[in-house]
């Protein structure tokens, strides 16, 4: 470990922190400790908030990305206790905090953050990572050495470091189309959890990860909570009222900020109550696009209008989509194949030219039951009878032709034989579609126990299944697409649904409420309703979707032949290659979404693999 080799690490973060860097070095015993930053100057834009920041009499030192939205209130209570201060950035009262209450001081942080701090003193390492997993962490660790980094191509430019593709989560991958924590596209090398502290003991060699926030521990904590049901106006106030505050503090910033708009029901709500809440007028963003039906930027202008921000809007066509793939591939430094991080990364390029800091409407839907599979898997789960009954008499619980789309819906109906089931049941029918395609048979799921892992034991299915989704779902995928988006062209996003109040009123709230009069997201909409017609309230929802056949089988076809090639394949050793050439045929003729999904991911995947992998074969 020298500065040659941090500064090396440091460069590939750049994106993610254009406006500064720093080093610090230190030896201790048999150890060599290195600590790079790359700052994206959101607070106090001077150079006192420049990073590694150390308290020099104490011996600690901390590297640190993200925001901490309650720091002027923890900076006066740390005041009052003696601590004076050189900066008004966050990452000093963090420093502060950790002097005074030591690493349990996470708890008093209302933000998303992932830091390290290095205390000398007591010869260990901390790794700390927010409760809703918005900011990154990645670790690999081995006798010799531990390394992290915000980014896995930082990992790979450090000496010892050896990458080693997992193809078990390669299998998993192509369905879900993330890599969730702590697993990740390489082995040895993790994700820390969300809500996760990472100790090091450099004495002993000694590593310990323990959770400080559970989602699904307190899931079963109120599990009496939601059986309660109040007047159902108290909780549209008490939404309103949390929200609130929550967008107060994320407005908060000594630069440019903006809302991205899409239309839809949770970022027309932040929208309208950051307006409310601004003596300014908000900045909102939205795209559209060119094809019919998939276009929601004459929505997102209309609510524009209604709620008096000034607008801005971008049309996206299929070429501008191919020509950013080279740049979406080194976006996400691991596989990542949610096809609307396209839309998102030209959204925040978009964003970017105007504002530093963009609020987004994510974590409505899983923290307000958003999605009707949350219904549907209620329903099957209700009725597990039905798929026994009909798994006896076809004997269709397995799926004879892998890639007809009637075959998926009888596997569906027929493997929704328990809860859990139904609650993961497009996994399981997809797996059996997906496991002919790799060359070794053999699969170790490494997925599957996180997905049931993450499902509480307490509360209805519906309950269970956005629980389930808030803990991966929602942070593995949505705010992995979001997050490296943004970073990417060093814009900062912050989500107001996700801070941590409103996430633990979320789980106490009776999904009774959440869907109410046949209506997904109750609470919100109502809510909505006093700012924006319920024309737009009740338009039926799209998602922030693309024309994802139409670009795989237009401009993006091309790609697809190259990446198809049987030399290339073969030499990989990842891919049955017959069985990727009988997909592919299948694809070419069959209308079918089930395809589309799996050839975007095998897409994405094989460029990743070309762009990362090739030059170390």
């Amino acid at each position: 470990m020298d500065q040659k080799c941090l500064e090396e690490m440091s460069k590939q973060l750049i994106r993610r922190g254009p406006d500064g860097s720093g080093t610090f070095y230190d030896s201790l015993q048999d150890w060599e400790i290195g600590l790079a930053h790359r700052r994206l100057a959101i607070l106090d834009l001077s150079e006192k908030g420049q990073q590694p920041m150390t308290a020099l009499d104490r011996g600690v030192t901390i590297t640190y990305n993200g925001e901490i939205y309650n720091h002027a209130r923890l900076r006066e209570d740390l005041q009052q206790q003696g601590y004076t201060f050189q900066s008004s950035c966050d990452t000093e009262v963090i420093l502060k905090a950790y002097l005074e209450n030591g690493v349990d001081s996470v708890n008093l942080f209302h933000g998303m953050f992932a830091y390290c701090i290095y205390d000398r003193t007591l010869k260990k390492l901390y790794l700390v990572r927010d409760r809703a997993g918005e900011k990154p962490l990645y670790y690999s660790k081995t006798e010799d050495y531990l390394v992290f980094a915000s980014d896995l191509s930082a990992l790979l430019r450090f000496p010892l470091y050896r990458a080693e593709i997992d193809v078990d989560v390669v299998r998993s991958y192509m369905w879900n189309q993330y890599i969730p924590a702590p697993l990740t596209i390489y082995k040895n090398t993790y994700k820390l959890s969300s809500g996760s502290v990472l100790t090091f003991d450099l004495s002993s060699n000694e590593m310990d990860i323990r959770k400080y926030w559970s989602l699904k521990n307190l899931y079963e904590k109120w599990n009496d909570s939601r059986k309660t049901l109040r007047d159902p106006e108290c909780y549209v106030e008490e939404a309103k009222s949390i929200l609130l505050e929550s967008i107060h503090q994320k407005l908060v910033a000594d630069v440019p900020v903006g809302v991205f708009l899409s239309g839809g029901i949770d970022s027309s709500l932040v929208a309208a109550l950051a307006q409310e809440s601004s003596e300014k007028q908000i900045n909102t963003y939205a795209i559209g696009f060119h094809e019919e039906g998939f276009n929601e930027a004459d929505f997102a202008a209309e609510v524009a209008k209604a709620i008096g921000t000034n607008h801005h809007e971008l049309y996206v066509s299929m070429k501008d989509a191919v020509k950013l793939v080279p740049e979406v591939v080194q976006c996400y430094s691991e596989p990542f194949a949610d096809n609307s991080q396209i839309p998102t990364m030209i959204l925040s390029r978009f964003a970017r030219q105007h504002v530093k800091v963009a609020l987004s409407g994510d974590g409505g839907d899983e923290l307000f039951c958003g999605y009707p599979s949350y219904l549907m898997k209620q329903n099957l789960s209700h009725r597990k009878w039905i798929s026994r009954l009909i798994g006896s008499w076809t004997g269709r619980g397995i799926m004879k032709d892998p890639y007809s789309h009637r075959d998926w819906i009888m596997a569906k109906l027929c493997n929704a034989t328990s809860e859990e089931h139904a609650i993961n049941l497009e996994y399981l029918v997809a797996s059996q579609m997906i496991r002919p395609l790799f060359a070794d048979s053999e699969w170790q799921d490494e997925t599957y126990p996180i997905m049931v892992d993450a499902i509480p034991v307490s509360g209805t299915t519906m309950e269970k299944a956005m629980a389930q989704d808030m803990q991966l779902f929602l942070q593995e995928d949505i705010m992995t697409k979001v997050d490296r988006a943004a970073m990417f062209y060093s814009l900062e996003t912050r989500a107001p649904f996700l801070d941590h109040s409103l996430m633990e009123w979320s789980l106490q709230t009776p999904d009774a409420i959440k869907y109410r009069n046949h209506q997904f997201k109750w609470p919100l909409k109502e809510l909505l309703s006093r700012y924006v017609s319920r024309d737009i309230i009740d338009r039926p929802k799209k998602g922030f979707g693309v024309p994802i056949r139409a670009w795989l089988h237009g401009d993006f076809s091309e790609v697809i032949r190259e990446l198809m090639d049987d030399s290339f394949i073969k030499a990989q050793g990842i891919f049955d290659n017959r069985e990727i050439q009988r997909f592919y045929q299948r694809f070419l003729l069959d209308n079918n979404v089930i395809l589309d999904k799996i050839m975007w991911s095998y897409m994405i995947f094989q460029l990743w693999y070309r762009q990362n992998c090739l030059h170390r074969a």
